[in-house]
């Protein structure tokens, strides 16, 4: 292999080298993205939880339900509205 074959097999592994460091410092990024999704989605779901159940416990739910219920009917018969006019 002459020289300059070398150099450019060389030049060709450090480019290889440095693309594989770059692909691991975005892989323990993305990790660390992810893990970080996972807390953030499970704190959510145990906020979710504690509303819901100091709702139900306070009463409360129902009203909440109710009133959810009533304002989707009336935000379907207004849809319905403008389209008939």
């Amino acid at each position: 292999m002459t020289a300059f074959a070398q150099r450019q097999q060389t030049i060709k592994i450090n480019k290889l080298i440095k693309a594989n460091e770059n692909l691991l410092k975005e892989v323990e990024f993305l990790r660390d993205q992810l893990k970080r999704s996972r807390i953030e989605s499970s704190q959510e779901t145990e906020l979710k939880n504690a509303c819901f159940f100091f709702l139900t416990h306070k009463g409360l739910y129902t009203e909440w339900s109710n009133w959810h219920n009533r304002r989707t009917t009336e935000r379907i018969l207004d849809e319905i509205k403008k389209t008939f006019k």
